[in-house]
């Protein structure tokens, strides 16, 4: 299953690359000018191109094999997972922009790297946000333009836009920070991480409307799943493993199932002191380690891994009910326990 990953990282590599030279190197007259050879694009694409596993893409693969096979030789499942992918992009890309993040997938976050080479901070954020516009442009250039059937174009189109309403919404439920973890979760992370990517691909393959609800409601637990081992990531991770800084949500004070759970476990002292610590404006190492100290004697890392599993039972007990094609079936069943249970 492994070697099948890697195979559709690499097949949705060599689509992106073609996907940059089409759009950012048009030299042909159009209905409008050629792009320009702006900083940003240059951005966009090496932020993209060093992406990693392909988790997406991938679970449009499961979602497509469940119904169909040879997902890899559909130039719309490849088109569309170069347009997941610009999604992801543009949704990172302004992400780090509200987090402050100055890493991301192992380099500079794009923001952060456009300050660096214009010499100027909030030019610098400036260019990051039409990076992130840019990428979503893209993305919607590329389902535009999907090689297959009408019916289904609308369809992916759809499942997008939905997804990108959802990733919206719960982006401001957990600026604001006063909705329950599960709800800012399933809107921020499930709908376009496992929700979207599966649905999408069991449409291109041919699923009904009534099938494709199936996927959803079997991809929403994986969805969470997948948010709450990313929170467990962020705050005990290794950053060279994951790419980026850890302990940012400790410094942004973010609303997680894991930090709920560390203020509900701990005792009213250490409870006290670490909502302390979570509240300062500006969060020295020192500050940070101690929170991180105080998360990990609250047992909430534990509570956190009891329900990342029972989420995934749930998946699997759902996969086991219904009947698809069975190499799809095993595919997905292996990926979502990756999703779970992955350690980057």
């Amino acid at each position: 299953m492994k070697i099948k990953l890697n195979r559709i990282a690499q097949a949705v590599q060599d689509r992106l690359k073609i996907v940059f030279q089409s759009v950012f190197d048009i030299e042909q007259k159009d209905l409008f000018y050629p792009v320009p050879p702006l900083e940003i694009t240059t951005e966009i694409e090496a932020l993209t191109l060093r992406g990693g596993k392909r988790l997406r893409p991938a679970l449009m693969v499961a979602g497509y094999e469940l119904f169909s096979d040879n997902a890899l030789n559909d130039n719309a499942l490849l088109d569309s997972a170069c347009a997941m992918e610009m999604l992801q992009s543009y949704f990172l890309i302004h992400d780090d922009i509200m987090d402050n993040d100055p890493v991301r997938r192992g380099g500079p976050s794009v923001h952060a790297s456009l300050q660096q080479k214009t010499g100027n901070r909030e030019l610098g954020i400036h260019l990051g946000i039409l990076a992130g516009d840019l990428a979503c442009a893209v993305c919607e250039w590329l389902l535009a333009r999907l090689d297959c059937t009408a019916e289904k174009r609308r369809r992916v189109q759809e499942i997008f836009s939905r997804m990108h309403m959802d990733v919206i919404f719960g982006q401001s439920l957990d600026l604001i920070g006063n909705a329950a973890p599960d709800e800012i979760v399933q809107r921020k992370t499930a709908s376009y991480t496992t929700i979207g990517p599966l649905c999408c691909g069991a449409v291109l393959g041919g699923a009904s409307e009534t099938e494709v609800r199936h996927m959803a409601e079997l991809a929403r637990p994986l969805g969470i799943a997948f948010q709450y081992r990313d929170d467990l990531i962020g705050v005990f991770g290794d950053s060279t493993v994951v790419g980026k800084p850890v302990g940012s949500d400790v410094k942004n004070n973010k609303h997680t199932l894991l930090m709920e759970n560390a203020l509900k476990h701990l005792d009213e002292s250490n409870a006290t002191a670490l909502k302390h610590l979570l509240e300062k404006k500006n969060m020295s190492e020192s500050d940070i380690a101690s929170a991180l100290a105080l998360i990990e004697k609250s047992g909430a890392k534990g509570s956190s891994e009891a329900h990342i599993s029972e989420l995934f039972k749930t998946v699997e007990t759902s996969l086991e009910a219904l009947t698809f094609r069975e190499d799809g079936g095993a595919f997905l069943l292996w990926l979502s326990r990756l999703l779970a249970f992955r350690e980057a």
